[in-house]
């Protein structure tokens, strides 16, 4: 269910987890490197020759660490209300669970405060963003798009995915390089902009606000998975009110892969992000 109501989660890179708390080794791509060596291998690098030995480099790591943190909803129902429903009615409740336990996780995948307060890590808050600046607050341009798109990590254009708010969108189908897609789009998508697909959620401050439109990697995006969605019911608890309680619980967690800046190669200081 989660799978089929959410943008970032069948992008994501999804890590079972098998306790409650999971350490990922990862490369670090954080730390500048001088010109001519790329950020990607931890500082290893490679030299042309021929026949000598070339220069040792070790590459560095660091790790991410994920919590299973706990995403629970309860629901009471009237019994009669679950009689009159007839004998769809179990299945159109569960599903409903389902979704809204899947809009509450992407909106911590998008603007989680993360472990502080035991959720996720969105992308709106992560450390290694880049932010680009807009010419006009409530108006986007094509200039503004194309400084989004050169703040993008190089290696991430490939799994790039657009994502905005509704009012965000009105704006940006009057722009060149917006290409709607009527044959057959994806759950939430909403055509192409800079040949990137794009999708459009209630889950983004409104237009004018920072992160009303964002360009990312979901693949850079690591979400663990302790448990999927399990919805319960209990009729003994209520049996007074005549009334089922239904609840529904996850445990997951999610956070950026990078925790910084990645600084270019070409030049050795411009840097840029899997999350603008």
């Amino acid at each position: 269910t989660i799978e089929e109501n959410s943008i970032v989660y069948p992008r994501a890179t999804r890590v079972p987890m098998g306790s409650s708390t999971t350490l990922l080794p990862r490369l670090n791509v954080e730390t500048i490197q001088s010109a001519g060596v790329a950020p990607y291998f931890g500082g290893m690098t490679f030299s042309w020759g021929f026949s000598q030995a070339p220069s040792q480099t070790e590459p560095t790591f660091k790790q991410n660490e994920l919590n299973a943190w706990d995403l629970i909803g309860y629901s009471n129902v009237s019994n009669n209300f679950l009689m009159d429903l007839g004998p769809g009615g179990d299945a159109y409740l569960i599903n409903l669970f389902g979704k809204a336990a899947a809009w509450y996780s992407e909106y911590a995948f998008l603007r989680g405060l993360g472990a502080a307060t035991s959720m996720p890590l969105g992308i709106l808050n992560c450390p290694g963003k880049k932010s680009v600046t807009r010419a006009g607050g409530n108006a986007i341009a094509i200039a503004d798009i194309s400084s989004m798109a050169a703040a993008l990590l190089p290696y991430s254009w490939t799994n790039s995915i657009w994502v905005c708010s509704p009012p965000a969108l009105a704006q940006i189908t009057k722009v060149t390089g917006y290409t709607p897609n009527w044959a057959d789009p994806a759950p939430g998508q909403a055509g192409y902009l800079l040949s990137r697909p794009l999708f459009v959620t209630d889950k983004l401050p409104n237009l004018g606000t920072a992160g009303d439109l964002i360009l990312f990697d979901p693949s850079l995006y690591t979400i663990g998975v302790r448990s999927e969605v399990m919805i319960d019911i209990s009729t003994e608890q209520l049996f007074a009110n005549n009334q089922s309680q239904f609840r529904t619980w996850l445990r997951m967690d999610g956070r950026p892969e990078v925790s910084g800046p990645i600084t270019m190669a070409g030049d050795g200081s411009t840097t840029v992000s899997p999350y603008v």
